[in-house]
């Protein structure tokens, strides 16, 4: 027993800690004494540890994080709330402190980190133009590029950084006190300068754009509150970037309307330069239009910039040019008229509903809010012209008008009220007031006017009514029906925004009705929950085949005006299965005889999730594949006029409502037997007419000819009765021998 407790206290005799020992405390980038809080430092001495976990250091009496712990070495971060002057370190591990290090905090203690960790040689700095590679001799930065380093030693932030548990930022914060970069000599802009979020917070990230007039392998020296790197890298060493001297011209190819994307452009528009070489800081690049300075709008990609034209320039012939770096690109002709105007569109789309919002809920005008007659509106647009008084070129702090008053109409009728101006919240852009006028219905083109200048009509607003009538299968020919054809009326503010997709024989449907004449079409669907709502119906057979007739929408809320369209005797359109990965490829739905089968591509039978046909599958069952020479098909189309018992000429069409006989005891048949082209050649037409229990829906059965180049898109052409449609394809290739 004796002999047991003599081994154990020898052991935890072993076992206990030798006293950690400091012997210097440098910056961990230029290893340099100057010391300063918030700074990455290397503590060195000896019985460290080479646990993190089991070793502390303190500054003053305030704890320091440490990031890397060796027997000989700590690197730490000094606390940011240490005081500046005389001060003293420990270092603790396993429980066993060190002699007091005296050492001295400075305010600050700037050094870039290099590559080679050793103080010298050169700096970690990455090429963010370049796709953020790192700057090297052989992939040395240009003038002109956007770059950011590390560095160690900038000082306080604003706001406080705090000494976080983790070591790590809470938050981006900027240097408190301006900081500085030099290039070779050559001051470079310096857009971010401190810490940042999630990193280290004793690392300082420093973003700058190297000058022009650098060529080489140059010193890069970073200052701050008066104390530059220079005078602390050890044994006079260098920190150094490789910049190649000249950076490449800039190239202007295009400048268009900011928001038409037309190339109609005005003095003092919101437009969009394209080229190449602008890189990706704003502040490093400039443009002139005739000499005189423009506005470039933050943020500036490699290839565009959103720019503000100068108010300055004069009208007719010019040209623009673009310095990056100092550096000019050759100028690019253009010519400004005295107005470009052009509302802008929500989203920034090439057309669509305007940027417009109801001024008493600032809320913006939707397919599912839309304006109502009386509401005051206001929109944003470009190129309204000069000022009354005079605008200077970017940002205003004042909304001046516009020197002429535009004029605004609303589906082509006038609106009241309209007053506009250059508004002071984006540049180039300008806030046009105007109230909605009566007798508007549905999404309806919006057009201002000035100077004798229109915008263009595919900017719209959205009002309660119908949009417009269109062939169901082809969403073609608005304004446009034959009887007994299928229609889909495009409308806002059905009163539903719930879906009925079982009407017919019905011609109401949650107080949506629509009427041809005063005679209630019967509906197949009503779509409240889309955007646009849509009402889908029967066109009813017994309406003249010329002319016009009214079309009213009638809601649970209201009954709205009347819509003319035009009746012929037929409008045809296929129905088509479009390819969600092709988008050219809009596939006329065409089934093999007597089966489920579908003639497609073989890439679109794949992307909507068909089987391949074969001998396997049951020819009651979907699945695709291309037709060939000698098939007989079966397509399917809507809006080919007259159908009558057995295609009598002086026969009577189906009543509105009816179905023509599911078993095909009565066949309603064209008296006119329609024209089906594939590929330019002929194909014969074995049957035309309604689709047996389906009314509204015709079936063309037509045999493939021979004499078509094989190909996915092989058009398909429609005509009848003087009508035709010709957007849709079909896949005609050679069949393997089974």
């Amino acid at each position: 027993m004796l002999r047991f407790v003599v081994i154990l206290a020898f052991s935890a005799a072993a076992a206990v800690a030798q006293t950690p020992t400091v012997t210097a405390v440098v910056n961990s980038a230029s290893f340099s004494p100057q010391l300063c809080p918030g700074l990455a430092a290397a503590v060195l001495g000896s019985n460290f540890g080479t646990s993190v976990a089991s070793v502390s250091v303190s500054v003053g009496g305030k704890a320091a994080y440490v990031t890397f712990a060796s027997a000989t070495q700590l690197n730490v971060i000094i606390p940011f709330g240490a005081s500046t002057g005389a001060s003293t370190l420990t270092v603790t591990a396993g429980g066993v402190a060190s002699v007091a290090f005296n050492i001295t905090l400075s305010a600050v203690s700037p050094y870039f980190s290099t590559q080679n960790g050793g103080g010298s040689g050169l700096a970690t700095i990455v090429d963010i133009t370049a796709g953020n590679a790192l700057v090297t001799a052989a992939a040395p930065a240009h003038a002109g590029d956007a770059v950011s380093g590390y560095a160690v030693g900038l000082g306080p932030t604003n706001p406080v950084t705090p000494d976080a548990a983790n070591g790590l930022a809470p938050a981006n914060a900027a240097t408190a006190t301006t900081t500085t970069v030099t290039v070779g000599g050559v001051a470079a802009t310096v857009s971010f300068a401190g810490v940042v979020k999630g990193q280290s917070e004793g690392l300082y990230q420093v973003n700058f754009t190297v000058p022009a007039g650098v060529s080489g392998t140059v010193p890069l020296v970073i200052s701050i509150d008066g104390v530059s790197s220079t005078s602390l890298g050890v044994n006079s060493a260098v920190v150094t970037i490789a910049v190649v001297g000249t950076a490449a011209a800039p190239t202007v190819t295009g400048v268009q309307n900011g928001a038409s994307f037309g190339t109609t452009l005005c003095p003092g528009l919101e437009a969009i330069i394209y080229g190449s070489g602008f890189g990706t800081t704003a502040a490093n690049v400039s443009f002139t239009v005739g000499g005189k300075p423009g506005y470039v709008i933050p943020p500036v990609t490699a290839n565009q910039m959103l720019v503000q034209l100068p108010f300055e320039a004069s009208t007719g012939a010019t040209s623009i040019i673009v310095t990056v770096g100092g550096v000019p690109s050759a100028p690019l002709n253009i010519t400004l008229s005295a107005v470009a105007p052009s509302f802008l569109i929500q989203n920034s789309a090439a057309s669509g509903l305007g940027d417009v919002v109801e001024t008493s809920t600032n809320k913006l005008v939707t397919l599912a809010a839309p304006a109502h007659d009386g509401d005051i509106l206001y929109a944003y647009a470009v190129g309204l012209g000069p000022t009354n008084p005079p605008s200077a070129t970017g940002v205003q702090t004042v909304s001046n008008p516009t020197a002429t008053l535009p004029a605004v109409t609303v589906g082509g009728v006038a609106a009241t009220g309209v007053s506009a101006g250059l508004t002071s919240q984006y540049v180039g852009v300008y806030q046009v007031n105007f109230t909605v006028p009566q007798n508007v219905q549905g999404t309806v083109p919006l057009v201002i006017t000035i100077g004798g200048v229109s915008s263009a009509t595919n900017v719209t607003l959205a009002t309660p009514g119908i949009s417009s009538v269109v062939n169901n299968a082809s969403f073609a020919a608005p304004g446009t029906a034959s009887p007994g054809s299928i229609a889909s009326v495009f409308a806002n503010s059905l009163g539903t925004t719930t879906n009925n997709l079982s009407v017919f024989p019905g011609t109401s449907s949650g107080g949506v009705q629509v009427t041809f004449n005063g005679t209630a079409a019967p509906l197949f669907h009503v779509v409240g929950a889309a955007s646009p709502q849509q009402v889908d119906l029967l066109v009813p057979s017994n309406l003249p085949t010329s002319g016009t007739v009214n079309v009213q929408l009638i809601t649970s809320a209201a009954f709205y005006a009347n819509v003319p369209i035009t009746m012929v005797p037929a409008n045809p359109g296929f129905y088509r299965i479009p390819d969600p990965k092709v988008p050219n490829l809009v596939n006329v739905i065409a089934q093999f005889a007597n089966s489920a089968w579908l003639a497609l591509p073989v890439s679109t039978t794949a992307n909507i999730g068909l089987p391949a046909c074969s001998s396997s599958i049951s020819k009651l069952s979907e699945c695709g594949q291309p037709a060939t020479p000698g098939d007989t098909l079966v397509l399917y189309a809507t809006g080919l006029g007259l159908a009558t018992p057995n295609g009598d000429p002086n026969g009577k069409p189906l009543p509105p409502g009816q179905i023509p006989p599911i078993d095909g005891s009565v066949l309603y048949e064209t008296p006119t037997t329609p024209v089906v082209t594939i590929g330019g050649q002929p194909a014969a037409v074995l049957f035309s007419g309604l689709a047996p229990g389906f009314p509204g829906e015709y079936q063309i059965d037509v045999t493939v000819p021979g004499g078509i180049a094989s190909g996915d898109n092989v058009p398909v052409v429609l005509t009848i009765l003087g009508a035709s449609d010709s957007s849709t394809t079909i896949s005609i290739q050679p069949r393997p021998a089974s």
